[in-house]
């Protein structure tokens, strides 16, 4: 049975969830950044930066194409605040979580590009706490606002690819 978040007895219609995820890639990449510099690790072969690019891009257009299809949708790509739409087209028929995604891409294309190794070590601590913390609190949430709908839909589409 899924968990409901409960505030002052009246279920809340959010997933509950307090720190914004674009926070957390900021944070991991943060910390990666200082460790670089106070403890340096070998830099990355400027031939295989490009890499780094490629990720990037790929990154942008999974962020890009799901916020479109949220605006589209008119719904808030904002964890805490309600949705009104289950979102199955698009890039959401290839993963149930494109922006989390789009936004690991991108970071680890960043960090590969600038030779922040630091930061790519610490991508793996982001994206615990993205697939362990944030997504499922999410997933509870949209279980209980769609029901069946969204169960389907898990069986039909991977959490990330």
């Amino acid at each position: 049975m899924a968990r409901a978040y409960v505030i002052d007895n009246i279920q809340a219609d959010n997933a509950g969830i307090k720190v914004p995820p674009p926070l957390i890639y900021l944070a991991g990449f943060t910390i990666g950044l200082i460790l670089q510099r106070f403890i340096p690790f070998m830099p990355l072969n400027w031939q295989m930066r490009w890499w780094g690019a490629i990720l990037i891009l790929a990154g942008a257009f999974f962020m890009v194409t799901a916020l479109s299809l949220f605006r589209q949708n008119k719904n808030s790509p904002i964890p805490d605040k309600p949705v009104t739409t289950l979102l199955r087209s698009g890039v959401y028929n290839t993963t149930r979580n494109p922006m989390y995604l789009g936004m690991l891409l991108s970071y680890l294309g960043l960090a590969w590009l600038m030779g922040i190794i630091w930061a790519l070590f610490v991508a793996v601590a982001v994206f615990f706490i993205i697939n362990q913390q944030i997504i499922p609190r999410e997933e509870q949430y949209l279980t209980r606002k769609f029901g069946d709908e969204y169960i389907n839909y898990v069986k039909s589409v991977r959490r990330w690819l």
